[in-house]
């Protein structure tokens, strides 16, 4: 019977393409760190309506700063193919923890974001990459979510273990 998936599992990317003729497949990184998923042993794939299911990696490495990898049972290009758009995931327990005022991404997504005076402008969405610094993406109820920089300027601080971000932010009652 296979192994039960942790509960804690994160998105690191997904399978984007298959990858020469052998099995091998092209894995698109969600991490700012494209390499990242190189650094842990244990992958787990959401493959279509059978749930996620533990990767047996054969080989994996860095082929033009994307992560290839070959599994156990796929020697050839179809089976590889087949693979395309399967979500791949690590345990979040495996993590090393962040230093000092930094965070991972999956850590502030679902916190309440609360400006200077109280009030409560809604909770983390999604975090975008923009380039030059990233945007929190704030789901406010039957409103327009609001897009805030996620920088000094704009983030007074982040409490993690009341999963709050404050903010110096003002928005008007018409947003």
């Amino acid at each position: 019977m296979p192994a039960a998936a942790p509960a804690d599992l994160v998105l690191l990317g997904h399978i984007k393409e298959a990858y020469g003729l052998q099995g091998w497949v092209r894995i698109h990184s969600y991490s700012t760190d494209t390499l990242a998923l190189l650094d842990y042993d244990d992958w787990w794939l959401q493959i279509g309506e059978q749930g996620w299911r533990k990767a047996q990696i054969e080989e994996s490495g860095e082929h033009s700063g994307s992560v290839i990898a070959r599994f156990a049972g796929v020697v050839e290009r179809n089976g590889a193919v087949a693979l395309r758009g399967t979500q791949v995931a690590v345990s979040r327990s495996e993590f090393d923890a962040p230093d000092e005022n930094e965070y991972y991404w999956s850590d502030l997504i679902g916190m309440a974001v609360v400006n200077r005076a109280g009030e409560t402008l809604g909770v983390v969405d999604t975090l975008q990459d923009l380039g030059p610094h990233q945007v929190l993406e704030v789901k406010r109820a039957e409103k327009k979510n609001l897009l805030i920089p996620f920088v000094a300027s704009y983030i007074d601080e982040v409490v993690v273990k009341d999963k709050t971000i404050r903010v110096d932010w003002v928005w008007a009652e018409d947003d």
